[in-house]
């Protein structure tokens, strides 16, 4: 099988190409919606209609949902998927998973990439849970980094982060991501340090005329500033209202207005100053286990603010507690939202409170010296920068000295400190959530991640008004957002229709494909452990007590085989980037395609693989290769639903009731017939609709006859089918369908082969 998996696949790669070939150029997309108050598209006209739909809006179409789509519309099923709670977030389960383990029996990002596969396949708010993947590719922190792969526990809680605000407001996700500690050890503002400037006589600088700088002359980080505005909001050049146009720099002949300059990043990089884990005194239940931490000097309790003053070396550079029993258990402050210790933040002040000096002309000043205001000044497409001062920190109208430590500040001046600091936090996000680039930017690609690579203007330039204003004057309404995205007239015009263009749609990211294809045919997890009563370690009793504990769905490194993995980016800049052309052909003629950066000849046969194995698992013992047509792959006494069968315990497989589901006929010995074309033709059908939403291409003759099977991706399979050679004879159960296994285990057998040869095919590597 694998010579012949290969050459189909390579025969797919040439029919990719094929496909692009024969797309013309994108024309100017014509108005959809009329003055009427009725949705265009609204009710689905077909069920290939409605799995198109639910494949946007989810990580792939099920029977149940399907149903649902056409009896109350996109529209209806759409708003109830937005008011439906947020699924069991995941960093709650994996404390409740890590308390249940034995000593030294450590939980790993294993862990947390099954637990992600889990709710991906079955959570019920996949709305929710889809969105939250698109933006956890555009607000980036990732595993494969040296600060967070050993930190579980602290990366489902980013998953977290991104899950329970995909449906909010992005200007709170903003907020929780620059406080997040995850984002601050991944992007470095975890403990960034101002620059200090020490006056001469003071803090060990010579008398003279010559300042100095302090804590040797370390300039603010300035990783985060930049990421923020690249990638997080306002890009970096400036454009219109549909993203596409962009303008000249006047001064710069030649070049793009940019939206910021290396200045504005200094600048931005002083304001995320300051910020380390907070510290919570006492007792922490994390998972039933107690975990402590003291907050006060010389181990003695503190609370509130001051702490932050009275112990602020100690609690800026301080880690918080992790479990003594090594199961992987981390203390909250680990992940909770960072704080401010104002002796590190930039006030615009040096160390004895006194306004940065920046008169060079009386005394020397150590490179580096910044001004007091920090000062952001983003260019816009109107031509008028929007502006962000920061003067120095006063109270009162007094120079306000944050950079005092232990009681020099009394509890109004600590306050104050602090609220300068976060102050200016608040001050830098508003200004760049409130950017004109912000909506395009966040617009453009959200509808590439869930719908097309090559949005029309006037297709972002919609959105992007849903991100501007929901309707009741709320700015960054991500439910209005998503609302706009997939009900947008070219979201929803059939791909059957003459004006959608040939190019619409996008490639399948290549671990979507297999996710998708677990839930178009209802995979289970193998294994059916339950979170035990108590904890083996003792203490209070596990929260989950009695709940599905592990579900293994693997694969747990994915990035292997299809170089992407939950929460794992290689970079910030994400497994492929938004404005990849790939050589050639797209290139061309102008169109973006930003999956296939990761996709080639090599990840593409790895992909394709595993994508057989994980299909066929458990139908052919370990090798999972589809020979048995019944489940071989496990143990003896499994549970339920193939308690008569043996399913894997280590990893997703479809029962055998979903399996026989699906209509796939084979002779039942071999002196009798084959199957009819039109049976064969409703297997054909059947996947077409279930997996590609109808738009497979081509059609088949009632009487069909080989080598003349059709035309199109269904005369393909009609041809692979019934015609004479290896793949026919493997599909229909062996030679003349006579050996291997009884008739429903071949017909099994060919279900799932065929459901693989679709899976890799370009067509459905193509969502449209």
């Amino acid at each position: 099988m694998s010579s012949i998996r290969l050459a189909c696949l390579m025969c797919a790669l040439l029919a990719l190409s094929a496909l692009l070939s024969a797309a013309p150029a994108r024309a100017g997309d014509d108005p959809i919606f009329s003055d009427s108050f009725e949705l265009p598209f609204n009710f689905p006209a077909n069920d290939g209609e409605a799995v198109r739909f639910l494949n946007q809006t989810t990580f792939g179409a099920v029977p149940a949902d399907i149903s649902t789509v056409r009896s109350q519309g996109v529209s209806g099923w759409l708003n109830a998927q937005l008011a439906l709670p947020t699924t069991t977030v995941s960093r709650p389960w994996m404390e409740a998973y890590a308390a249940s383990l034995t000593l030294n029996n450590a939980i790993s990002q294993d862990v947390r990439v099954h637990r992600w596969f889990s709710v991906a396949v079955t959570a019920p708010d996949q709305v929710r849970q889809r969105v939250a993947w698109a933006l956890s590719q555009i607000v980036v922190a990732s595993d494969r980094d040296d600060f967070l792969s050993n930190e579980p526990i602290q990366m489902a809680e980013w998953n977290d982060i991104i899950v329970r605000n995909a449906l909010g407001n992005y200007r709170q996700l903003l907020q929780d991501v620059s406080y997040s500690p995850m984002m601050g050890r991944y992007l470095t503002t975890l403990r960034n340090r101002k620059f200090e400037l020490n006056r001469p006589g003071a803090n060990g600088c010579p008398a003279g005329t010559n300042y100095c700088a302090g804590n040797n002359g370390v300039q603010p980080d300035e990783n985060y500033a930049r990421e923020v505005m690249q990638l997080f909001s306002i890009g970096l050049v400036v454009r219109g209202e549909d993203f596409y146009t962009t303008y000249p720099d006047a001064q710069n002949p030649g070049t793009l207005r940019s939206t910021y300059t290396e200045t504005d990043i200094s600048e931005l990089a002083r304001v995320f100053t300051g910020l380390a884990h907070q510290c919570t005194q006492g007792d922490s239940s994390v998972g039933g286990v107690t975990l402590s931490r003291n907050c006060g000097a010389n181990n003695t309790s503190c609370t509130g603010i001051g702490c932050r003053f009275s112990n602020t070396a100690g609690l800026f550079g301080a880690s918080p507690p992790r479990d003594p029993l090594n199961r992987g258990l981390v203390h909250p402050d680990w992940y909770k939202p960072m704080v401010c210790y104002p002796r590190y933040n930039d006030n615009g002040r040096d160390t004895s409170a006194g306004v940065l000096e920046t008169d060079s002309g009386s005394f020397g000043l150590p490179p580096g010296t910044p001004a007091p205001d920090k000062v952001l000044t983003l260019g816009t497409a109107a031509g008028v920068d929007s502006t962000l001062t920061i003067p120095p920190s006063f109270l009162d109208g007094s120079p306000l000295n944050c950079h005092a430590t232990g009681s020099t500040l009394n509890a109004a001046q600590q306050q104050a400190c602090v609220d300068y600091c976060e102050g200016g936090v608040n001050a830098a996000l508003d200004l760049l959530f409130n950017h004109p680039n912000t909506p395009v930017m966040v617009a453009r690609q959200l509808i590439q991640r869930l719908v097309t690579s090559n949005p029309s203007p006037q297709y972002v330039s919609r959105v992007a008004a849903a991100f501007i204003n929901n309707g009741s004057n709320v700015r960054g309404d991500m439910k209005a957002v998503v609302r706009a995205i997939f009900l947008d007239g070219e979201a929803r015009r059939p791909s059957s229709d003459p004006l959608q263009p040939q190019d619409f749609g996008k490639v399948r990211e290549p671990m979507l494909k297999l996710v998708a294809i677990w839930r178009h045919f209802g995979a289970v997890s193998g294994d059916p452990a339950n979170f035990p009563n108590t904890n083996p370690q003792g203490g209070a009793a596990n929260p989950l007590a009695g709940q599905p504990s592990l579900r293994r769905w693997g694969p747990t490194n994915p990035q292997n085989e299809y170089q992407m993995r939950p929460y794992g980016a290689p970079s910030v800049f994400n497994f492929f980037e938004p404005d990849y052309r790939q050589p050639g052909l797209v290139s061309e003629r102008g169109l973006f395609s930003p999956e296939l950066q990761i996709i080639h000849e090599v990840t593409s046969v790895a992909a394709a693989n595993d994508l057989y194995a994980r299909i066929c698992s458990g139908y052919g013992g370990t090798n999972s290769n589809c020979q048995e047509g019944r489940l071989t792959g496990g143990p003896t006494n499994p549970a339920p639903p193939d308690a008569n069968n043996n399913p894997p315990l280590d990893r997703a497989y479809f029962p055998i009731a979903q399996v026989n589901l699906i209509p796939a006929r084979v002779a039942v010995n071999s002196t009798q017939a084959d199957p009819t074309v039109a049976e064969d033709l409703a297997l054909i059908e059947f996947f077409n609709t279930r997996m590609m939403g109808g738009s497979m291409s081509g059609s088949v003759p009632p009487n069909a006859v080989c080598p003349s099977t059709g035309t199109g991706m269904k005369g393909l399979l009609m041809n692979a089918i019934r015609c004479t050679g290896g793949l026919n004879q493997t599909l229909n159960g062996a030679e003349n369908g006579t050996t291997g296994g009884d008739r429903v285990q071949r017909q099994r057998r060919k279900a799932l082969l065929l459901m693989h040869l679709i899976a890799i095919s370009p067509e459905y590597s193509t969502q449209r």
